[in-house]
């Protein structure tokens, strides 16, 4: 019985070693490097907090590309730019701010709040997202899903 213990353990450690090394940054050399721009990403989708359908470029659309704004104060008045990717199907922006306030169809507002990691010396992409005070992901992938009601 402790074999079977010990070797659980040992698979159980080793997978979340092995996840982790997702969300490791790079171990870089920034000293001789000279940013003009510095760029926080974020590529996200809109889903279903029920069901995880994409509402905007699911099958059944509730929403259009533009019903979604992204804002960096809450009293949406300093939109962040979003660019829309039609092959991935998902919304970008690489000036993403760690308070953000998404707001849909001119009414519903969510305020996003995340955490970047560094990709290269001068830019990083979102490893932590929460949205009104819960994890919606940490060692975040590429595109994140963001529910809403």
């Amino acid at each position: 019985m402790r074999i079977i213990s010990t070797l659980l353990l040992v698979l159980l450690l080793s997978v979340s070693c092995h996840k982790s090394k997702n969300c490791e940054e790079p171990n870089l050399d920034c000293s001789t490097v000279r940013c003009f721009a510095f760029w926080y990403y974020f590529d996200f989708r809109v889903v279903d907090k029920n069901t995880g359908t994409d509402l905007v470029f699911g099958t059944n659309p509730r929403y259009t590309i533009n019903d979604i704004k992204l804002f960096s104060d809450a009293a949406l008045s300093v939109p962040i730019s979003l660019t829309v990717d039609n092959t991935k199907q998902i919304f970008q922006t690489d000036v993403a701010a760690s308070e953000m306030w998404l707001q849909i169809n001119g009414t519903d507002v969510y305020k996003l709040n995340a955490n970047f990691m560094t990709v290269t010396c001068c830019s990083q992409r979102v490893k932590i997202l929460m949205s009104d005070d819960r994890v919606v992901c940490s060692c975040c992938s590429e595109a994140i899903a963001v529910p809403v009601r």
